[in-house]
């Protein structure tokens, strides 16, 4: 198996360069590939080596949460290019993690409830958690390059064989700025890819190029399942290992095809499910999903349409073993067991269990020529039964006059009728006598003061397990409205597609 090294990057930009403004995706992989240069500078906020960091955090409560946000990412621009040392800087950023995490759950909740597709307001939040994440990643990315800097000038020793057969295990803390550095990567990775989740679009494919390549190197190394210090410890993992693994199983889950509700859920039971979870050197179960470590790419299916062989012995691949996780998804869902399961739980094993066995449907080999250039989808059940029924809605059946008021109904639908009317365009790629395959590419646009922010239209729409209806075919005179279900949804650059089956 080839040896895989994390490319470090010596070059450096402008010193003068100011990076405590919102970064999007363009400029943080700029920086990924050509780091700011350290340089002496006064701390705005915090003080020299943040002597004041204490009461910058205390008063940090007493302005408005746009200039909390302003101060933050002032503080982490200047930690970035601080010219300090990295055992100063790590200790800062981990004294700065609830003011993070406070400052993010804040802006989460200007959008995190929100059923639809967001409006250009709450895409701007959108985009100031992702310049925090991405700020922090290039904080303890400038540390892990200095770190393997400083290692390349010391005496070489002979590192072991790179092996996936059996992960090194330990009980001893390690304390190096390496394995810190990595572990808190892997961490803001993963908040990463939960966060393109949460507003329903695919993650940038920087983030399984950088997830990959670091988590070879913590194997070389001997640092992916040696416990980091207590002091620098997250609760949702305890070792680089088990961040990767997360990240891993988050993918494979797909939870951008989720609600809301249930892709925040998700976030609640990701690490005791990824316990289920492991990497192996070859398959072991019929579940054959594999990931390929030179690659960008997240885990995959191995299928005949695979790009990848994974048993090439050019290639550096793994596979993921997930049949312990299904047999425990299932067993949640087994009302009979003993033990107390929320009805959260219940629904997100349903829901996991399916994405998961639906997953490998996705590829395809052949070039997909649509059957149907125009088709309409209409989605949410009042819509449906609008249109199956004639244009009438599911309210005016209801005879309240005749009920008592106990049996009224308890959820009202808008009487707007333009919400009635609503029907998603769409393209059907293909159609047997059991399902269809299909893709919607309308977006909306919000331009923000940076830049256009695209978001697509219908992807809150789409959802998994979801029924939807099928407008009959102008062409086809014998054609009628059809019901479906979505079997699994890909969100890609130009839109979504989409595999259902007909019931």
């Amino acid at each position: 198996m080839a040896q895989v090294t994390v490319q470090l990057n010596n070059t450096s930009r402008n010193e003068d360069e100011d990076i405590s403004v919102m970064i999007k995706i363009e400029t943080f992989k700029k920086h990924l590939s050509n780091p700011i240069a350290l340089r002496q500078i006064n701390f705005t906020y915090i003080g020299e080596e943040g002597k004041h960091l204490e009461q910058w955090k205390l008063n940090l409560s007493l302005v408005s949460l746009s200039e909390q946000y302003h101060q933050l990412e002032k503080v982490l621009g200047e930690l970035l290019v601080a010219n300090i040392s990295d055992d100063k800087r790590i200790y800062i950023m981990m004294e700065m993690q609830p003011i993070i995490q406070r400052q993010i759950s804040q802006l989460h909740s200007e959008y995190v409830h929100e059923p639809s597709s967001l409006n250009a307001k709450q895409i701007l939040f959108v985009d100031q958690v992702k310049s925090i994440y991405y700020l922090c990643v290039l904080i303890f990315d400038g540390v892990l390059n200095r770190q393997i800097q400083l290692n390349s000038n010391k005496v070489e020793t002979k590192k072991p064989k790179l092996t996936f057969k059996k992960l090194i295990s330990s009980n001893h803390s390690h304390g190096n700025l390496i394995q810190q550095s990595i572990y808190f990567l892997m961490q803001n990775y993963l908040y990463l890819l939960m966060e393109e989740a949460i507003i329903f679009e695919k993650p940038s494919s920087i983030l399984w190029q950088q997830l990959n390549s670091l988590y070879v190197y913590s194997i070389q190394e001997n640092i992916a399942n040696l416990k980091v210090s207590s002091k620098y410890h997250a609760r949702h993992a305890d070792t680089i290992h088990e961040y990767y693994l997360q990240c891993c199983l988050y993918s494979l889950l797909n939870p951008a095809s989720y609600r809301r509700q249930d892709i925040l859920s998700l976030h609640k039971v990701l690490d005791e499910w990824a316990k289920k979870v492991t990497i192996e050197s070859s398959v072991k179960s019929e579940s054959k999903i594999f990931i390929d470590l030179n690659t960008g790419q997240p885990p995959e299916y191995l299928t005949p349409y695979s790009k990848v062989n994974p048993y090439d012995e050019n290639n550096i691949c793994v596979f993921i073993f997930v049949d312990p996780l299904l047999e425990y998804l299932e067993k949640i869902q087994d009302t009979s067991l003993p033990g107390f399961k929320s009805s959260f739980e219940v629904r997100l094993a349903k829901l996991g269990e399916y994405t998961l066995k639906q997953q490998q449907f996705k590829l395809r080999g052949e070039t997909r020529h649509p059957t149907r250039e125009k088709a309409y989808a209409v989605i949410g059940l009042h819509r449906i039964h609008y249109h199956l029924c004639g244009k009438q809605p599911f309210g005016q059946l209801i005879d309240k006059a005749n009920l008592p008021v106990a049996y009224h109904p308890k959820l009202r639908i808008s009487l707007d009728m333009s919400d009635y009317e609503q029907q998603t365009p769409m393209i059907v790629l293909d159609k047997s006598t059991t399902g269809y395959r299909f893709k919607s590419t309308d977006k909306d646009v919000f331009e923000s003061p940076s830049q256009a922010t695209y978001t697509h239209k219908y992807s809150s729409l789409f959802k998994v397990l979801s029924l939807f209806a099928i407008s009959p075919d102008p062409s086809d005179p014998n054609s009628t409205w059809e019901l479906g279900m979505i079997r699994w949804i890909d969100h890609q650059e130009n839109g979504i597609q989409a595999g259902a089956k007909i019931v």
